[in-house]
Parts: structure tokens; sequence; C-alpha cells
């Protein structure tokens, strides 16, 4: 039944490469390891899911001194990543596990994720500052087990996945006198690219162009 499951989503794939774009959802990250969720969704998918360590710009262990240009950027990678769920087209994934290692296959499958944008500039004391990013990345989720036989098939491979958005970087202060400034959570939340409105509205045009025709 497995590799029933795989063979599908593998034909699947090509569509999902052409079309891999995130139009909603959020990437939370909290604490200062840091721990983080995922919860996004493009054309024909939709995945949820958990990470800890990685390296974020907002989760610095210091405080910031006014002025400070807060970066951004964030990576997560491999075995940073936890189990969740997904939808791939008709399909239904309750329970898959990003954590990926070099022992999965198809070759190139893999989970990471990789975030940059314009850094902040701490300079409106304790609040919400707002800056944009990018993402680009991928995500292999197996069935968890490594006590079958390697190398482990991804059942959702979703590759060359893209988007941007809006980040929201909370801060507080830091309770000194120098009125330093510490975080305490980001949120990366996606939009549609423009392009992809685009997309959408050529699709919308040529559907009602082709009901006139029937008419």
């Amino acid at each position: 039944m497995k590799l029933l499951l795989t063979s599908v989503l593998f034909a699947l794939c090509p569509f999902l490469a052409s079309a891999a774009a995130i139009t909603s959802g959020t990437i939370t990250i909290t604490g200062l390891n840091p721990t983080g969720a995922f919860n996004f969704s493009g054309p024909g998918f939709s995945v949820s899911g958990g990470f800890d360590l990685g390296n974020w710009g907002p989760n610095t262990s210091h405080p910031l001194q006014p002025g400070t240009a807060l970066s951004v950027d964030g990576e997560e990678s491999g075995r940073d990543f936890v189990a969740g769920s997904a939808t791939v087209g008709a399909m239904s994934f309750p329970f898959a596990v990003w954590g990926t290692t070099a022992n999965t296959t198809p070759p190139g499958a893999q989970s990471i994720f990789n975030v940059s944008g314009p850094s902040i500039t701490l300079d409106a004391g304790p609040g919400t500052y707002r800056s944009t990013f990018s993402f680009s990345g991928s995500l292999c989720g197996t069935a968890g087990s490594s006590s079958g036989p390697e190398p482990i098939p991804c059942l959702v491979d979703l590759r060359d996945l893209t988007g941007s958005g809006i980040v929201d970087v909370n801060m507080r202060s830091a309770g000194s006198a120098d009125a330093a400034l510490e975080y305490t959570s980001a949120v990366y939340t996606f939009t549609p690219e423009p392009q992809t409105w685009m997309l959408a509205l050529a699709g919308i045009v040529a559907i009602v162009g082709w009901r006139r025709k029937m008419a």
C-alpha cells in the first residue's frame, strides 16, 4: 500500500514543481532555542508541522540596544524538523515526519527552509516591528520508521517551494536602564505573489471564455 501511495504521489510531483508558490499560511518562532511551527498552503497542497533549533535572526540571546539592525533571516534543515501532516491533491497524510537525513529517496528529497529579508531597525521601543521576507525550500515527509529498509522513501515530496510575505517581530523591554530590547516571537505571514494572482486571473478568464463558447 505504501508503494502505491508513493507512486501516485510521485506522479503528482511535476504539477507541484511547476505550481509550488505558497499563497497563505505562517511560520512562527518562539523562544531562544527556538521552537517553531509552520502551517501553509499553495495550489494543490497544504502542510503543517514544527521544528526546533535552527538559525533565526530574531532570536538573539542578548539584549539589543536601540538602533540595532535586527536580521529577519532564518534557516531550518534536516533533523531540525518534527512531525506534522499534509494534503496533496485528494490525498491526505495525517502523519508525516519532516525530519530528513541523507538516507531518503528519491535523490534530492529533503526538508529545508531558507528565509531572507531586509533587517529591522529597533528604533521605536517595545512593540511589534515589521519587515518583508522571501522564502525558498522543500519538504520531504516520511512514515517515520527507522526499522525498515533504507533508503527511506518520501511519501510527501514537495520541491521548489517559494513564497513571500510580511514578518512581525515582537520585542519587549529587557528591563534595563539603557532601554535595551529582547525578542519574544516572530510570525512570518505568507501573502500571494503578484504572478500567482495573474495566473489565477488568467485561469478565470479562460474558464469564462470556454463557457461562452459552449453556450
